[in-house]
C-alpha cells in the first residue's frame, strides 16, 4: 500500500509539473487563434482530469484510520482541481465562473491563517520577513468557499511578501461584527499611488514597483481575488500611500445557518 501511495504521489506531482509548464507557456503566446486555444484548453483539461482522478484514488484507497487532516486537505485539493477545470473551460470564451461552481460552507478562518503561516514559512525565511497574525480561536466562521478564500488570502499575503524589502514585517489582523468578518494584511513595502490603487483590481494591471527578489509579476491575482469575493458576497480594497506600505482588506459574510445559530454571533459576544 505504501509503495502504491508513493507511486500515486509521484504521478500526481508529475501531472502538476506539466500543468505549471503549460500555464507558463501561455505567457509566450501573444496572439492565440481559436485552434491553438482549443488545443491548450484540451491539454490542460487532460492534466486536471488526471490530477483529480489521482486524488479520487487516494481518497478511495485511504484506510479508515487515515489522518483526518490529511483527508481534509485531499478534499480541498480535489475542489481546487474542479475550480481550475472550470477556469480552463473558460479559456477563449465569454462565460465566467459562477456562484454554483463554489461550495459555500462555514469556514474556520483562524485555522486557515495558521495554515498560511506554515505555507509561507519558506518564502518569509528566504527574505528574512516576520509574519504576525493577530487572530484567535474566537474568530467567527466565514460563509463562503474555502478554496476561494484560500486563493484570496494567498494572493494578498504573497503580494505582501513579493514587494517587501528584506527584514521587514507583515501583519494579519481579523475583526468582525454581526454581519461579516474582515481580514487585513499590512506590509512595509513601497506603497501605492492613488492612480495605481484606482486600477489595482483590474485584469492584467502590473504595478510600477518591482518585486524585491525578482518574483514573477502577472497582474491577475488581485482581479481574481475580487471576482471570487464578489461571488461570495464579499468585497476587497486597498489603503496605501507611496513610501508607507499598503494594507489590503477583504470582507466576507459571517456564517449563518439554521443548524448552527451560534455562528450568527461572534464568540466573544456570546453569553457564558
Amino acid at each position: 500500500m505504501d509503495a502504491d501511495k508513493l507511486q500515486l504521489m509521484d504521478t500526481l506531482r508529475e501531472a502538476q509539473e506539466r500543468l505549471h509548464s503549460a500555464m507558463h507557456q501561455l505567457d509566450d503566446l501573444t496572439v492565440m487563434g481559436a485552434e491553438a486555444m482549443a488545443m491548450v484548453r484540451h491539454a490542460l483539461h487532460d492534466y486536471l482530469s488526471l490530477t483529480g482522478g489521482l486524488v479520487d484514488l487516494m481518497l478511495t484507497d485511504a484506510p479508515q484510520s487515515a489522518d483526518a487532516t490529511m483527508l481534509d486537505r485531499l478534499h480541498v485539493l480535489r475542489h481546487v482541481t474542479d475550480l481550475m477545470a472550470h477556469t480552463v473551460e473558460r479559456l477563449g470564451l465569454i462565460a465566467s465562473l459562477k456562484r454554483e461552481h463554489l461550495h459555500i460552507t462555514p469556514i474556520n478562518l483562524y485555522a486557515m491563517l495558521r495554515n498560511a503561516q506554515r505555507y509561507f514559512a519558506y518564502s518569509l525565511q528566504r527574505k528574512q520577513l516576520t509574519l504576525h497574525v493577530d487572530a484567535s480561536e474566537q474568530t467567527p466562521y466565514l460563509w463562503g468557499d474555502r478554496s476561494a478564500v484560500a486563493v484570496v488570502l494567498a494572493n494578498i499575503v504573497s503580494n505582501a511578501i513579493k514587494y517587501s524589502p528584506a527584514a521587514k514585517h507583515i501583519w494579519i489582523g481579523v475583526t468582525w461584527d454581526h454581519a461579516s468578518v474582515t481580514c487585513l494584511v499590512r506590509d512595509e513595502g513601497p506603497g501605492l499611488s492613488a492612480e495605481e490603487q484606482a486600477r489595482l483590481f483590474e485584469r492584467g494591471v502590473t504595478l510600477s514597483s518591482r518585486p524585491t527578489a525578482n518574483e514573477p509579476q502577472q497582474g491577475y491575482g488581485l482581479a481574481l481575488a475580487r471576482e471570487l469575493l464578489e461571488l461570495m458576497g464579499g468585497v476587497i480594497w486597498c489603503e496605501s500611500r507611496l513610501g508607507a506600505g499598503a494594507t489590503f482588506g477583504f470582507r466576507v459574510p459571517i456564517a449563518q445557518t439554521a443548524e448552527h445559530p451560534e455562528w450568527l454571533t461572534p464568540p466573544s459576544a456570546r453569553p457564558a
